[in-house]
């Protein structure tokens, strides 16, 4: 390593300055159509036929438990086009996606009438039945995944209106576990103190609950945020998280049905949330009929969280100004009116797009992110895919001299874990597998002199950003790097060591 990439490298490790941040605006343009069978209400998205590209599901919507509905797979290409498949059969109710066999593929499970139906994803794209379980009847049905208990086998926490109760399952029996203090809500599983282990999340009448994980499959309540400013609880209501304010921890949004005041509540690595009323009915209201927060996402890729809502046939966006805080909607008219918001990386650029359910519609609608490649960057290869589709890398902003902004985020990486990014002077533009364990590498570390391994972790949402603040060195001027990321995962095999690759990224440091 020359003397001058050493300084380089040693800078690459800083972490982001902190302070305002400029409103970027919408990155989307006017959407895709993707055409159905219909008519379906919502949309997910995951790797269904395992072919290394993200696909969609529209799902249908029905009213009451005991009507039939279907499903339908729109089998992606990695570039942001899709193929319909043949609509079969889903739940009594409205699905949620699952990983209930443990395989890395996405799987549904279904709510209704005391009965959850399970339908698993295979490699055609289709899904076969499951079987069932047991629920009690709740209104406003919805279920939420993760392994509790850390047996490799999927957990379910089924919650509604009436009840949360806990289901911790060994794949064909369930037993039940009440959640202390939930009269009724919507709940939610996810590692919200940062540990390591899952916890739950519960909206009940006044407040959240928080309940933490004690020992694997063991709760017990922990910090609440009681709702003392009346408005943000008036009752439960969907809850969204994501990452507001760009730190590690996971901030959520309440928005109780029909309420004015939006609750903006941050995370801490305590597991507590602290409620803020975001009003936006005066200012920078929710537009639209009946609207609904939709997703927390850094679609605007400036490292903070951007919200995305939606109501009627419209969806805004609404980019990060400062940690918490977002700018004014920038519209996106929809075909029809929207029920549900998927956001991924669906055409492997690393930058988010967006996906939109749309009510009773034979359509479903696409908006690519047209953020593009900064000047002086460009991305090659197609690395090996991973458990979520092919990951994608991206450059935060123009590496030129003196950015303290620069960095590198990958999309579609295992959630909450340690990856590598490595840095070369070389590149392999077809690719190689230089060390024989079945992993594509663009990257050429046993041809090049100047090589930078750093840490790349990813947050619970499987998003990575590696900070690479490029210091004002003349030396550093018209010198080119070639990225990648590597990433372990489970419990899928994306390669024979279960390492999979990302795509590859040039970069070219200008004045």
């Amino acid at each position: 390593m020359t003397p001058r990439t050493a300084q380089f490298a040693v800078l690459l490790a800083t972490a982001f300055p902190t302070g305002a941040f400029g409103a970027q605006g919408s990155p989307f343009g006017s959407h895709t159509f993707l055409p159905t069978s219909g008519p379906y209400g919502r949309i997910n998205s995951g790797d269904v036929n395992r072919d290394g590209n993200l696909d969609l599901v529209v799902l249908g919507q029905t009213i009451l438990p005991s009507q039939v509905q279907s499903n339908q797979t729109l089998l992606g290409n990695g570039i942001g086009g899709f193929v319909a498949a043949a609509p079969q059969l889903a739940g009594p109710n409205e699905p949620w996606p699952v990983d209930w066999d443990a395989d890395g593929g996405l799987d549904f499970v279904s709510a209704g009438g005391g009965t959850m139906a399970i339908a698993l994803g295979t490699a055609t794209g289709q899904f076969a039945s499951g079987g069932t379980l047991a629920v009690p009847f709740s209104f406003a049905a919805r279920e939420s995944a993760g392994d509790l208990n850390g047996d490799g086998v999927t957990d379910l926490l089924h919650s509604g209106y009436l009840t949360a109760e806990l289901y911790v399952t060994d794949g064909s029996t369930a037993s039940t576990t009440a959640i202390p203090g939930v009269t009724g809500g919507h709940g939610l599983i996810a590692d919200y103190d940062l540990d390591g282990d899952l916890d739950v999340l519960c909206t009940t009448w006044n407040s959240i609950l928080a309940l933490k994980q004690i020992s694997p499959g063991s709760f017990q309540l922990g910090n609440s945020s009681p709702g003392a400013s009346g408005p943000l609880f008036t009752s439960p209501g969907p809850i969204v998280i994501g990452k507001a304010d760009g730190n590690a921890t996971i901030d959520l949004i309440h928005l109780p049905p029909m309420s004015p005041v939006m609750g903006l509540l941050l995370g801490a690595a305590s597991g507590a949330f602290t409620p803020t009323a975001y009003n936006l009915t005066a200012s920078n209201p929710l537009l639209g009929v009946n609207p609904l927060p939709g997703a927390i996402a850094d679609v605007t890729g400036d490292g903070l969280g951007d919200l995305l809502s939606f109501g009627g046939a419209t969806i805004h966006v609404r980019s990060s100004v400062s940690p918490g805080v977002w700018g004014s909607a920038q519209p996106l008219n929809a075909p029809a009116n929207v029920t549900n918001l998927a956001v991924a990386d669906y055409n492997s650029d690393g930058l988010l797009d967006l996906a939109a359910g749309l009510a009773g519609s034979s359509f479903a609608a696409l908006y690519l992110n047209l953020l593009g490649t900064p000047a002086g960057t460009s991305t090659f290869g197609t690395g090996t895919p991973g458990c979520n589709g092919t990951q994608g890398l991206s450059a935060m902003s123009i590496p030129k001299l003196g950015n303290a902004r620069f960095g590198l985020q990958t999309t579609q990486t295992p959630s909450q874990s340690l990856g590598l990014l490595i840095l070369c002077d070389v590149a392999s533009i077809p690719g190689a597998d230089p060390f024989g364990i079945g992993l594509l590498l663009h990257v050429a570390p046993q041809l090049s002199t100047t090589i930078v391994a750093l840490d790349a972790p990813s947050d619970v949402f499987g998003l990575s950003t590696v900070a690479l603040p490029i210091p004002n060195n003349a030396g550093l001027l018209g010198l080119t790097f070639n990225a990648e990321t590597i990433w372990p995962w489970q419990p899928c095999s994306p390669s024979p060591f279960k390492l999979s690759s990302s795509k590859a990224l040039s970069f070219t440091v200008t004045p």
